[in-house]
């Protein structure tokens, strides 16, 4: 019960500081995206690619090591730059057909943060995968909400503001970026 009330109160903050940051209001209360202290668990990212480089970047500690599976085309150099993600400890897997739920669950086992692009799983294997990354205190990043599992990313800044906008960086086919 208690837990309830306090991921309801986070929830509620969050809510809060979305709607200050996109009508330009901040109170003195309000905290920076950088001072949000993230626990390990399953989020869902706005903004596609974008959103999921911009996550995978926040959460990653020097020592940590993440990968970014279904997502075929990513512009690396800009991540890098833009964004601070080190790449030198990013893995990438740009795609999976059979077995990709066993595949993800070995994925969730082996590294600190596992971003994943639109693949498509079943409730229970949601379940499964979630269960598994809080079981293991590991990130586990979607592009798309898992309705009843995954929880909203706090709010994605855009670089050098205040505003809450897609970050700066567009990512195209072939793995340009501009």
């Amino acid at each position: 019960m208690v837990v309830n009330r306090v991921e309801r109160l986070a929830k509620a903050r969050a809510t809060l500081m979305q709607v200050e940051a996109s009508s330009g209001i901040r109170s003195q209360h309000s905290q920076s995206i950088q001072e949000i202290a993230l626990s390990p668990g399953v989020y869902h990212v706005p903004f596609g690619v974008e959103g999921l480089l911009c996550s995978l970047a926040r959460v990653m500690t020097s020592d940590m090591w993440g990968v970014l599976v279904g997502v075929p085309d990513v512009g690396w150099e800009a991540a890098a730059s833009v964004l601070g993600l080190d790449i030198s400890r990013v893995v990438t897997v740009p795609r999976l057909s059979s077995g990709a739920a066993k595949a993800v669950g070995t994925l969730v086992e082996g590294f600190d943060a596992v971003a994943l692009g639109n693949l498509d799983f079943s409730l229970p294997v949601r379940r499964s995968l979630a269960a598994r990354s809080r079981m293991m205190d590991r990130f586990l990043l979607t592009s798309t909400p898992w309705v009843g599992v995954s929880r909203p990313f706090p709010v994605l800044m855009k670089l050098g503001g205040d505003n809450v906008t897609a970050p700066n960086l567009s990512v195209l086919e072939g793995g340009v970026a501009v």
